[in-house]
């Protein structure tokens, strides 16, 4: 029971930088194993979203994992060892990805069918692999995109690396594949919202051209600024955004909402609350922004 415990206790340092491996013993059973390996492979999805420190700490202790499996017995170190087999494939494609070598990071798919293309084609979106790149791995996907392939792709928009931007693989998509503009996830967010909460530029403050451009494209395509009736919408976002740091935000802030206003977006009572709150926490800012965006106050 007590080696269960421990078990239970260390199982997500597999792929983690928290927690203990088990010891380098040989003697754990196989359906911990499995279950490490699982909650692994599961806590893998979540550090595809972190650092690249994360991602190499990651596979460090996948290493040490895989020499724990290979000193198990044979029918616990072979169920154990399959499974780490793919866990470091997967990195090693993230790897490759994220280095822009895509042919020979879908040259290990295609060697290890069982990896499957989906976790490679959610990289390329993330990453914003060129165009051609994305549009081949759909291909390969069984010529299906992820349903939350366009918020992927909003959120991701700081961290792309150059070959495609946001709108431009936001485009190429709709065009080619059907890509879903008006996708909502399960907490109320749509691409448009996600845009819009990334509206200044770091370390500059400016605001994000890139986000901008993104955001006129979704609204082209009649894309809503407030995809749940109760929930934040991209004003929202923007206000709350500039509450948290009123002075470096403001200016980049009042772009935003005045293209947004400009262009149809409603100025609701939850907005001018939150400019409300703006003027006490930065009387200078609040000042400001009622300038540029007298529909506050009203």
């Amino acid at each position: 029971m007590a080696l269960r415990w421990m078990a239970g206790l260390c199982v997500l340092a597999l792929v983690g930088t928290y927690g203990c491996l088990p010891a380098e013993t040989g003697d754990q059973p196989s359906a911990e194993l499995g279950i490490a390996a699982r909650l692994g492979h599961e806590r893998l999805e979540e550090l595809r979203r972190t650092t690249t420190p994360e991602y190499r700490e990651a596979k460090r202790q996948l290493a040490r994992a895989e020499r724990v499996a290979k000193r198990t017995p044979k029918k616990a170190g072979d169920e154990a060892s399959a499974r780490l087999d793919e866990l470091v494939g997967a990195y090693d494609r993230m790897d490759l990805g994220s280095a822009g070598r895509w042919g020979e990071a879908t040259k290990v798919v295609a060697e290890n069918p069982r990896f499957g293309y989906g976790g490679l084609l959610s990289l390329a979106l993330k990453r914003g692999a060129p165009v051609e790149v994305v549009g081949d791995l759909v291909e390969l996907n069984g010529g299906t995109l992820p349903d939350d392939a366009i918020t992927t792709i909003a959120f991701h928009s700081r961290n792309m690396v150059g070959w495609s931007g946001a709108t431009e693989l936001a485009r190429a998509l709709l065009q080619t594949h059907g890509l879903d503009v008006h996708y909502v996830d399960e907490d109320g967010h749509n691409a448009l919202t996600i845009a819009a909460e990334y509206f200044y530029d770091i370390p500059s403050w400016e605001a994000d051209r890139d986000s901008l451009e993104l955001i006129d494209f979704l609204l082209a395509h009649s894309v809503t600024t407030k995809p749940t009736a109760g929930g934040l919408d991209a004003l929202d976002r923007i206000l709350l955004g500039i509450l948290d740091a009123p002075r470096q935000k403001v200016d980049a802030g009042i772009e935003f909402l005045r293209h947004l206003i400009d262009r149809g977006a409603p100025v609701e009572l939850s907005h001018r609350e939150v400019a409300q709150m703006i003027s006490v926490s930065d009387t200078d800012a609040h000042a400001r922004l009622i300038e540029a965006v007298p529909e506050l106050l009203q």
